[in-house]
């Protein structure tokens, strides 16, 4: 009987043992720092020149495409100053990133003897869903949004100092 049980913790010992034994793999870490992500502004948006009329109006100017009127209307002179177009960045990264865009809500535009609020921001591409960087990790980004013209609006040069366009990786 000694023998059976001496046979019978043997085998328990050894069982047990078995049980616990401790096993251990390897890994290893790994870090990619990406290019950050930079916007450089190539244009300024830009109105032109604009009749007023005595109800107001709006002039849009879309990220692409041709500027439309309601209730103003547009002025080829003074040439200096009709220029109308989108502003223009130009978004640098890490190739094929994906990256969102947050525009300004409304900003205000102040002359000599009043002021006119830009709102309605939109842009290419858009702001809902993002951009992704070229293969050379650049791509052109253009905003454009509609300015507010009141009744009468007095002459004069107007302007906002400026407004931020932010990017950031998605």
């Amino acid at each position: 009987m000694m023998k059976k049980l001496l046979a019978l913790s043997v085998f328990l010992i050894a069982f047990t043992a078995a049980a616990f034994s401790q096993v251990s793999a390897q890994a290893t870490a790994t870090a990619t720092i990406v290019t950050s992500i930079t916007i450089a502004t190539e244009e300024n948006l830009s109105f032109g020149n604009i009749t007023p009329s005595i109800s107001g109006g709006t002039v849009t100017v879309p990220p692409t495409g041709t500027p439309s009127y309601s209730g103003v209307t547009d002025s080829p002179s003074p040439v200096e100053t009709a220029a109308i177009n989108p502003a223009i960045f130009t978004v640098s990264g890490t190739p094929g990133a994906a990256y969102n865009i947050l525009l300004p809500g409304t900003i205000t535009l102040t002359g000599p003897n009043g002021s006119m609020t830009v709102s309605n921001f939109t842009s290419s591409p858009d702001a809902d869903t993002g951009g992704t960087l070229s293969d050379d990790g650049t791509e052109e980004l253009r905003v454009g949004a509609r300015l507010n013209v009141g009744a009468n609006q007095e002459p004069g040069t107007y302007t906002s100092g400026s407004f931020d366009v932010t990017v950031n990786y998605n």
